[in-house]
This record gives structure tokens, sequence and C-alpha cells, in this order.
């Protein structure tokens, strides 16, 4: 008995020694992917990441991250940090709705709160202090063996009343859902986010946003460019002053994809939205479709290269020189994506208002070598483009009568007192110059009526120009360019 009790006590020290040493060499595998995590979080030109601290233990370590957004100037950066509590494998001994207990092998699971010391602006530190449970909220990561992980935010609800500026403002905020899974190793992100409802109410006023959510997807597609989609939809944004509508757009949302094919990228973009309500004022459906094809990756690069450049401005350059330092970063990327002869197009755009619709498609193809001209015209000679555009007559009267309606009146009140001419007068000859603005595009071939409907189709190709059929002489100006 004392000999079985002696080699059950030397295996356990054994076994004990065992898992102290896989969740260390765990441990020194997990402080790796976390900093690969932050060096992911860093390549955007927008955010940076950065370890101020990282205690590595046998079971768990500690890391202190500093990050920094930063937009265009003037705006200043916001900076704030995070603690992270990083727990080794290889077994996880706590069970929640992500994790459960000893189930599955787990190189760490790791817990990230913000930091209650950070370095952000008053402003973005009063948020929080009157928010606590944004500032509580846990950020839940679970890496794997295989280099893969999970990441989940849970954001509870709120429901309580705040002062601001000395009035009272009611918050109600049903929570946030969010998760993603990764591998850094292969550079594949993907996840979705949702929330049920938000409102704020102050006085008599009331904002709310009614089920938003969104998903998204990327992965590495060439030299570095990362392609991938991505949604996002709302159910319904509004706002209400004493009970009546004012503001109301229902069902907004848009969609980005973008893919690899032969040695470009494509990538589309489409916006919609339902119905947008503006002071009793309906408009909509909204569809809207756009696509670019054949971009060069190394244009693409080049041209996030000047939108970091525009973000990080030299302290102390001038207006002169920093403007000269962003038009040659952007020139250069111009004349790389003009490299691969990209193609632009406008797919749908249909807009439906109280007068009518309005419908338009559009397409531009730039042909040549990339060599960017001295000259801006002279690009015209490589560009193969057609726009297809029809509205309905009364939205189109109501659109030129809008435009001339302020110069009008303008013009008429700066007369003697008594030659003011009455509204109603105004008005008849704002309609009366729209009509003659219509009668001057169809006589000169600009636009046509048809049935109801005034339609333009105008096609340029390589410095000629051709509207409804009828040709438009370009010859002279190009000359003259060159």
């Amino acid at each position: 008995m004392k000999k079985l009790l002696a080699i059950l006590f030397v295996l356990a020290i054994l076994l004990a020694g065992a898992y102290c040493g896989a969740s260390y060499w765990a441990g020194m595998q997990a402080q790796s992917q976390y900093e690969q995590m932050l060096d992911h979080v860093s390549r955007s030109y927008n955010a940076k990441a950065v370890s101020k601290s990282y205690e590595r233990g046998v079971f768990e370590s500690r890391a202190l991250t500093s990050i920094t957004l930063t937009g265009s100037p003037p705006a200043e950066p916001i900076r704030f940090s995070l603690e992270n509590s990083i727990y080794h494998g290889p077994l996880f001994f706590e069970e929640n709705r992500h994790v459960k207990w000893g189930v599955q092998p787990i190189q760490a699971v790791i817990r990230t709160r913000l930091a209650p010391a950070t370095e952000d602006r008053k402003e973005f530190r009063e948020f929080f202090e009157k928010l606590p449970e944004l500032a509580s909220s846990e950020f839940l990561t679970i890496l794997h063996f295989d280099g893969s992980g999970e990441s989940y935010l849970e954001i509870p609800p709120i429901n309580k009343t705040l002062a601001v500026d000395g009035e009272n403002v009611q918050v109600e905020w049903r929570g946030l859902d969010a998760k993603s899974r990764f591998d850094l190793g292969i550079g594949n992100i993907s996840g979705s986010f949702s929330a049920p409802q938000l409102s704020i109410t102050e006085k008599d006023n009331k904002f709310y946003l009614d089920s938003f959510h969104g998903e998204f997807e990327s992965h590495p597609g060439l030299k570095g460019v990362v392609v991938g989609s991505g949604s996002f939809s709302v159910d319904r944004i509004g706002f209400d002053t004493s009970g009546a509508q004012v503001f109301s757009l229902k069902s907004p949302g848009f969609e980005v994809d973008s893919g690899v094919t032969g040695e470009t990228i494509n990538a589309s973009l489409q916006l919609r939205f339902d119905n947008l309500l503006v002071e009793e004022e309906n408009w909509g459906p909204l569809m809207f479709r756009f696509e670019a094809r054949k971009l060069s990756p190394d244009g693409l690069l080049k041209m996030q290269e000047a939108a970091r450049r525009l973000n990080e401005r030299p302290q102390g350059m001038s207006d002169e020189d920093f403007s000269a330092l962003f038009a040659r970063y952007f020139k250069a990327a111009v004349t790389e994506l003009l490299t691969k002869s990209p193609e632009f197009e406008l797919k749908q755009m249909h807009f439906k208002t109280r007068n009518g619709d309005i419908d338009g498609k559009a397409k531009i193809v730039f042909s040549g070598t990339g060599d960017l001209p001295p000259n801006i015209f002279l690009l015209l000679n490589s560009i193969d483009a057609g726009v297809e555009v029809s509205i309905s007559e009364p939205l189109f009267f109501d659109m030129v009568e809008r435009r001339l309606l302020p110069a009008k009146s303008a013009g008429d009140n700066e007369g003697d007192a008594g030659d003011a001419r009455q509204p109603e007068e105004t008005e008849r000859q704002v309609k009366e110059e729209a009509r003659n603005v219509a009668k001057g595009l169809i006589s000169e071939g600009f636009m046509v009526s048809d049935q109801g409907t005034f339609r333009s189709n105008a096609a340029y190709k390589f410095g000629k120009l051709t509207v409804n059929g009828k040709k438009i002489p370009l010859d002279e100006l190009l000359r003259g360019a060159q």
C-alpha cells in the first residue's frame, strides 16, 4: 500500500510539473499571439496599439495596452489603456457561456477591460464616469493552439438619467452583443454585432435607433491589400419633438465587398433605405450600387499611404509644404491606379420622391500606361465613359425652381418697398424660368422629353462627346490644353 501511495504521489508530482510546464509554454505562445494582435491593430492607418507592460507568470499573465485612435487634422487623437488578464491553458478552469470547463484544450483566455487610469481627453473620461457600465464591459478573447481565436464583447443594458449641461437626459440602451473569429497567422477575420435599441430623451426631444446589426469578413488579397465584405443595417432611426415625428429613416443599410480577380482588386458598394421623412415630407426608397474594377493593389497601398500621411502631419510643417507633400503621395497613388486601366461604374441609382423618380447609370474606363499627364485635361484622351439619366418632369421643375427661387426673391426685395412683387408673381416667374431652362436644354439636344420624363444619354470616348446622338466638339478644348 505504501509503495502504491508513493508511486501515486510521484505521478501526481510529475503530472503537476508537466501541467506547470505546459501552462508556462502556453503562456509563452499566448504572449506571442498577443503581440501579433497588437501588430494587426497597428496596421490600420488610424489606430495604434502598444504594449506598455507584460508580466508573465506560470498560470496567468497581466498586460497593459495603450490604444491611440487618430483622425484627420485638426481632430485630436483619442488615447486610452486596456487591462488584460491572460489565463494560460492547456485547460481553462472556469465555465461561462463561451468556454466550458475542461472540455477543449485552450492556449489562453484573455479578459480585457478599460483601465481606470486612462490617457484620454477630459471629455472622454467624463463620458465613462457617467456610464460606468461601458467602462466595466468585458472583452473576452479565446486563443487556440492552432493559431485561431474567438472574441466576444457584451455591453450590458443601461437605463438611467444623466445630468448634461444642467438638463436631465434619459438614456435607454438594451445592450450590445458582438463576436468574431480570427486566424492572425493567415490573416482571416470574421464577425458580427447587434444591438436591439437605443433611445436618448431630453425634455420634449427624443432620439431613437432601433435594432442595428452588422457582419464583416476580411482576408489577405494581393501584396498586403486586405479584401472581404461587410454589411450594416438599422430598422429605424428617428427624432421626435413634443411627440411629433420630425425625422425618420427606415431600413437604412450598406454593403461593401471586395475580392481578387487576376492581378487586380474589384470592389462594390451598395447603399439603400426604404423611406426618409423630413418635416412631414417623404422621400424614398433609395438604391445606390457602385462598382470599381481592375484596381492596382500597388495603387491602393499608395492611396493608404497618402491617407496615413494626411493623418500624420509633421509638427511645425507649414500648410504649403504639407499640401505639396500630400499632393506628391496622392499623385503617385493615382498614377499607379491608372496602370491597370481601372473601371468605375454606377450600376444603379434610383430615388423616389413625391414628385416622381430619378434614375441613373454611369461608367468610366481609363485606358493608358498610367503616366499622369502634366495637364489634367490631357487625361480626357484616355477616358471611355457613358451616362444615362432619367428624371420625372415634375421633379425636374421642382429642383430648378428651388434653385431659382432664393435668387429671384432676393432680387425682388432689393427694389423699393412699394415696388416689391407679390409672392404669387415671383412664383409665377420662377416657374416660367424653369420651363425656359427645360426648353433650352431640349433645343440644344442635352435632354429629351419622353412621356412625362426627361432623359439624357451621353457617351464620351477618347476626346469625343456625344449627347443623345448629337456630337459635341471638344477638339479645340483639347488642342488648347496641349
